[in-house]
């Protein structure tokens, strides 16, 4: 035992600089990592348009690489800046303008419950419950300092901002960036390295770029539908088409079935069919049945239920930076499932 014992520290003893150097690389990673972590919104948003942008990029002439890859980033980021930058200001006005008529809403709000004729016990329920939160609103709103405001924007720019250059320079340096990752490990292990890269790009391929094509496509249809049947805020609403079309399985209906119910309650029963159909047939239908099962075709094989709650747990924890760390994250995992699965069957096909 105590033999065992003087091996083990006779062994740390000699690789006691080799055991440094990799605490050492820790710790610089973990203060690298400490110091981005503003800026990690940037970061990942950045790496998803490398991905998506890449197929731009290889479709484009390979001997004027750097025109190449800025076509390519312009192709991904000019529709989403368009999408995401008008909703956003549109949603921020919105929001200015409910704190400056607060009053006018409540009261038109209690003209619509006077004229409803409900019984006392659910028309005190229903107006004390719609005063409470509208005051609960305004005091969170008014909380929230101008300065601390500003701050919040200027940090969303300067991320969106990091986004584009990361894009670009993925684009351009990718590869190399990888081989460079393959020279530091010992040959014996590149091969197993090279095939979960090969999974792994195989995977997130098939997770981002039919959901971002897709939600790109959806977003700027939604447009043109909601004018043409006169619903309001038609930028907010696309924006949030955009992010709901990259979520599986329910996507769109998370807007076209609230947007619906304003139809009806404007322009009654016969419009929301119309608009519900028009929406199935222009949006959902081509989108979700025709054009994202054909770009993710069989590449991916994850299961829709996964990312659905893969896209839903990280934007709800994580934000911006969660809605696509944590499916690729999944993407990873199910990568290096598949590479094990890989080099159990070779080992068990060598032993017989």
């Amino acid at each position: 035992m105590s033999d065992k014992r003087k091996d083990g520290v006779r062994y740390l003893i000699d690789k006691k600089w080799v055991i440094s150097s990799i605490i050492s690389v820790l710790i610089l990673l973990s203060i690298i990592a400490y110091f981005f972590s503003p800026l990690i919104d940037g970061l990942v948003l950045g790496l998803v348009f490398a991905y998506v942008a890449r197929p731009i990029k290889e479709r484009l002439d390979k001997k004027h690489i750097y025109l190449a890859c800025l076509v390519a980033t312009c192709c991904i980021v000019i529709p989403c800046m368009l999408i995401l930058g008008l909703g956003t200001i549109e949603a921020i006005n919105m929001l200015i303008w409910i704190v400056q008529h607060q009053s006018e809403i409540v009261d038109s709000f209690i003209r619509t419950l006077n004229a409803m004729n409900l019984p006392p016990p659910v028309y005190g329920a229903i107006l004390d419950f719609a005063r409470n939160y509208a005051s609960s609103f305004v005091a969170v709103i008014s909380q929230v300092s101008t300065l601390k405001y500003a701050k919040s924007l200027a940090m969303v720019g300067l991320n969106f901002v990091i986004s584009i250059f990361v894009c670009f320079f993925l684009l351009v340096d990718g590869e190399r960036l990888a081989e460079a990752v393959m020279d530091v490990l010992p040959p014996e292990k590149r091969r197993s390295l090279k095939s979960y890269l090969m999974h792994s790009d195989r995977v997130l391929s098939g997770i981002y770029i039919g959901n971002f094509y897709n939600a790109i496509i959806v977003g700027v249809i939604s447009v043109f539908v909601f004018l043409f049947f006169d619903i309001p805020h038609i930028f907010v609403l696309s924006s949030f088409m955009f992010l709901a079309a990259l979520l599986p399985i329910i996507g769109c209906w998370m807007v076209i079935i609230p947007a619906a119910g304003f139809v009806y309650w404007n322009a009654g029963i016969a419009m929301a069919l119309a608009f519900l159909l028009t929406s199935t047939i222009i949006i959902y239908g081509p989108s979700e049945l025709i054009l994202k099962p054909y770009i993710v075709s069989i590449t991916s094989k994850t299961h829709p239920l996964l990312m659905l709650l893969a896209f839903l747990g990280g934007g709800l924890v994580a934000g911006v930076a969660g809605l696509f760390l944590a499916p690729m994250m999944v993407g990873l995992l199910i990568a290096a499932h598949r590479v094990l699965i890989e080099e159990r069957d070779k080992v068990y096909e060598g032993a017989h």
